[in-house]
């Protein structure tokens, strides 16, 4: 009797086991599927086989941040901010998602709270130039218009070819009517050709 009963529950282990490696099986072959997907910009294939990944395996923590960036890019930030807050309880320290978390929360005007996933990211690394560039952005948009420049003249200062940071931070020296000093860094951003120095509206605040 007692021979049964073991050989049943050595039975039923083994089913466990099997069924939970077919599982895991299936939901590597649906993160490798969609993973393809995802670098020839099959963006809605790849969402399908990332959203069967967790459905096999809700703890498969390396898709999360997949579907994070693959829900920014359809414009879905919500779900973005949430798959990379999930990302970010299994990988506490994790830059990418602290950024992509905090450019998401921009998308929906959540601007103290993306400062502060740029700020973890600052704390993580003092010299983070997309970091200090983005957090600089947020306080051009709360019209904080001389932290902004604070902030963007840091990383004009260790990367002298960033065209977005001379753009910004040229901005803002024109909303405090610093046109001059405006135009100047307007004009370096058009030479480095940041695409947003190329606005017809931009290029009048300047003639």
């Amino acid at each position: 009797m007692n021979f049964k009963k073991n050989y049943f529950l050595i039975f039923c282990c083994g089913l466990t086991f099997f069924s939970s490696l077919c599982y895991s099986q299936g939901a590597d072959a649906y993160y490798k599927n969609g993973l393809f997907k995802f670098n020839i910009r099959d963006f809605d294939g790849a969402l399908a086989d990332f959203n069967k990944v967790v459905e096999i395996s809700p703890n498969y923590e390396k898709v999360y941040d997949k579907l994070g960036l693959i829900k920014y890019r359809l414009e879905d930030y919500r779900g973005a901010i949430n798959d990379f807050s999930t990302t970010l309880y299994y990988f506490p320290d994790d830059i990418n998602a602290f950024y992509f978390r905090g450019l998401a929360k921009i998308k929906i005007l959540d601007y103290e709270s993306a400062l502060t996933d740029f700020n973890k990211i600052l704390e993580l690394n003092p010299n983070n130039e997309l970091a200090l560039l983005k957090s600089g952005y947020i306080k051009y948009l709360q019209e904080k218009y001389q932290e902004a420049i604070d902030l963007i003249s840091t990383v004009i200062d260790s990367n002298e070819n960033n065209g977005e940071a001379y753009f910004y931070r040229g901005m803002a020296k024109y909303k405090l009517d610093l046109t001059k000093e405006g135009c100047i860094d307007l004009d370096m951003a058009n030479k480095l050709q940041y695409i947003e120095a190329f606005d017809e509206f931009v290029e009048s605040m300047c003639n």
